[in-house]
């Protein structure tokens, strides 16, 4: 079966999880550029809202970035707390499988 990079990379992620515990730290590290660019993008829209004399935008667009935030918090959580189970049932001989089929030659 062909993986796209995305796939494999997630294979990896998923492999290198089962080695080590699973922690918040440990899934934010891996997503670190996605928050930063959220906390930029409507932290940035925010402060200029903010500084443009619309306290109510502003408040509007730091709600959107509280909001995406706290829905990342409960993902992150309910992922860590799933972990244990998803590591009972993964067929780990299947994941070894396909991440050598789709080694770089």
């Amino acid at each position: 079966m062909k993986l796209t990079p995305y796939e494999l990379k997630s294979l990896h992620q998923i492999r290198e999880g089962r080695k080590e515990r699973l922690s918040i730290a440990r899934i934010v590290a891996l997503s670190w550029k996605r928050y930063l660019f959220l906390t930029a993008y409507f932290g940035g829209f925010a402060l200029f809202f903010y500084f443009d004399r619309s306290p109510s935008i502003s408040m509007l667009f730091a709600g959107f970035l509280g909001g995406g935030l706290f829905r990342d918090w409960q993902w992150i959580a309910l992922i860590k707390r799933l972990s244990p189970l998803h590591r009972e049932i993964t067929d780990w001989e299947r994941v070894d499988r396909l991440l050598a089929e789709n080694a770089p030659a």
